[in-house]
């Protein structure tokens, strides 16, 4: 064990000290500063993913330059940061902050817009009934139960009824007291029968 100690020593120590280069630190929320976990941090141009861990934690080896860091997280707004690692025998700490997307009452932006539309739509569902009972409370019903239907020419046809109304109407002449209009009186003509009844039988003797 000794003789594997000693021949891997050296490499093994100079993994040790390049393992504590690159950056590490914690994601929190910007309003709570509470640490955020499953946070994906994407790295470019290294290409490097990680997510963040219960407590917020991330660490990268990454040589020293300049690196873009995109992170997202559920009902969070997606961020990006520009970050320098140097060169030094040590890590860099940072610390990233995000934003909450939501927008009412703790809700991500599409459930948001859900539950606005369908406020919207009740309110005008609302106004179209009363607008429409209105109208038909407008119209009396007849004694069978019969509305009368709006129509364009309601003037025209109103002017027609009272012409046909007034042609309808005209005076009648004055009837004999307890005389029926409909009934006509009969005089038989004077018959001339009795004088002459038996002209056909006269024979001159």
């Amino acid at each position: 064990l000794t003789e594997i100690w000693n021949e891997n020593r050296q490499p093994f120590m100079s993994l040790i000290r390049e393992s504590q280069k690159g950056i590490f630190g914690v994601v929190i929320d910007k309003d709570s500063k509470k640490p955020l976990s499953k946070v994906r941090i994407f790295i470019t141009p290294s290409g490097y993913t990680q997510y963040t861990n219960e407590e917020g934690h991330f660490a990268f080896y990454l040589p020293h330059g300049n690196y873009t860091f995109h992170y997202t997280a559920t009902r969070y707004k997606d961020k990006s940061t520009q970050l320098q690692v140097m060169n030094s025998p040590s890590a860099s700490k940072v610390i990233l902050e995000m934003s909450s997307s939501t927008w009412l009452l703790g809700m991500s932006p599409m459930l948001t817009v859900t539950v606005i539309g369908c406020v919207v739509l009740l309110v005008v569902i609302f106004i179209t009934a009363v607008v429409c009972l209105k109208k038909s409370g407008d119209k009396q019903y007849d004694e069978m139960g019969f509305r009368q239907l709006p129509n364009a020419d309601d003037d025209d046809s109103d002017d027609l009824e009272a012409a046909l109304q007034e042609k309808s109407t005209y005076p009648m002449k004055p009837q004999h007291q307890n005389t029926s209009p409909l009934i006509k009186e009969f005089h038989d003509e004077p018959s001339t029968d009795e004088e002459g009844e038996n002209k056909l039988f006269q024979r001159d003797v």
